[in-house]
């Protein structure tokens, strides 16, 4: 194959790589009565969005929030936290038939998006059983699943007879993260849930903590 040909071949590899996932126009965007940003977009469910969110004090920093199939005509994206000005957000539309791996554990972004609970489009650990806990949370049902109610809590005296899931975060000081969320009802403290996945419960890079559900409080 001659020089020329070589680099022809290259350019059709790499705009090939390029047009995996391309940045898509808003067509609005607005935020919701809980806070958090509604961008709606032309979509088609031959297509999932990627939504990238630049935080006002890192503005050289982009951070993937979220993954959401495309409906027929338009979808509406959102993240998990307040929103930043609508200027910070960016939309990539990727076609599912050649879905990407988002979050670099070894499984494309469709097969994790259609397995929520069980895996996490954006949580790089690995699956485990339920009876010990999950790496998503997709729905209120789950959390139920998951979550503890009444006064066995242990030394956390402050959870008693309140609704809550524990989670547990490894490897925070490395370039590959694991986070879990633990089932509560099983496992009512953190150390008996890593020693029940086989993860050190000691040293540096962890985090630990609990989500309460207040269904009476409104969110600032």
């Amino acid at each position: 194959m001659r020089i020329g040909q070589i680099s022809l071949a290259l350019l059709f590899l790499l705009s090939n790589c390029i047009s995996l996932a391309q940045d898509v126009t808003v067509r609005s965007s607005s935020i919701g009565n809980d806070g958090r940003i509604q961008i709606q977009v032309d979509s088609t469910t031959a297509s999932y969005y990627r939504l990238f969110a630049t935080p006002a004090n890192h503005v050289s920093e982009e951070w993937l929030v979220s993954l959401t199939r495309g409906q027929a005509g338009s979808t509406v994206l959102s993240e998990q936290l307040s929103a930043f000005p609508s200027a910070n957000y960016r939309v990539e539309q990727v076609l599912v038939s050649s879905a990407l791996d988002s979050d670099g554990d070894g499984v494309d972004d469709i097969t994790e998006i259609n397995d929520a609970g069980n895996r996490g489009a954006l949580n790089s650990s690995q699956p485990i059983a339920f009876n010990d806990g999950t790496v998503s949370v997709p729905d209120r049902s789950t959390f139920e699943l998951l979550s503890y109610q009444g006064e066995d809590v242990l030394i956390d005296g402050h959870l008693a007879n309140l609704e809550y899931v524990k989670f547990h975060l490894y490897g925070m000081d490395t370039d590959n993260p694991s986070m879990y969320f633990m089932n509560t009802v099983t496992h009512r403290a953190h150390r008996r849930f890593s020693e029940a996945i086989g993860v050190s419960n000691t040293g540096v890079g962890q985090m630990r903590g609990e989500i309460v559900y207040h269904p009476e409080i409104v969110a600032a």
